[in-house]
């Protein structure tokens, strides 16, 4: 599946942009979240992962304006603190998960394959905008 990745926090990003594709997904990173708003408005991607909490644009301000451009590529959003204000916006921008950064790589790569997985909007190698 062709996955962007948008995380400031290099770390996290290099450790899950290689287990990723070590599991035969394409990636592509960003670490600012303008940066990928400009790639989004020239690729199409099966699945976007972003960061909560980044400079400038978070991750639900990242999700708001793909909805509103239409855009209905599946998300999952990382966070250091899952909160409820994080949950309770979660339905109304059609995120997919929210996914703890307090978890292991392993168990963060397990949870998005099983939203890839079970999810039958999206398709191997295929694009949902």
């Amino acid at each position: 599946m062709k996955i962007l990745l948008v995380d400031d926090e290099e770390t996290i990003r290099r450790a899950l942009f290689f287990a990723l594709q070590k599991k035969g997904h394409q990636l592509t990173e960003s670490a600012q979240p303008i940066t990928a708003l400009e790639i989004l408005k020239n690729e199409r991607f099966g699945l976007i992962i972003l960061d909560y909490r980044m400079s400038l644009l978070s991750g639900l301000d990242v999700a708001q304006l793909l909805r509103w451009r239409k855009n209905r590529t599946p998300i999952i959003i990382l966070s250091s603190h899952v909160i409820p204000q994080i949950e309770a916006v979660r339905r109304s921008r059609s995120i997919y998960q929210i996914i703890s950064k307090d978890d292991s790589i392993s168990e963060i790569i397990r949870k998005i394959e099983k939203t890839i997985s079970k999810s039958s909007n999206l398709t191997k190698g295929g694009i949902y905008a």
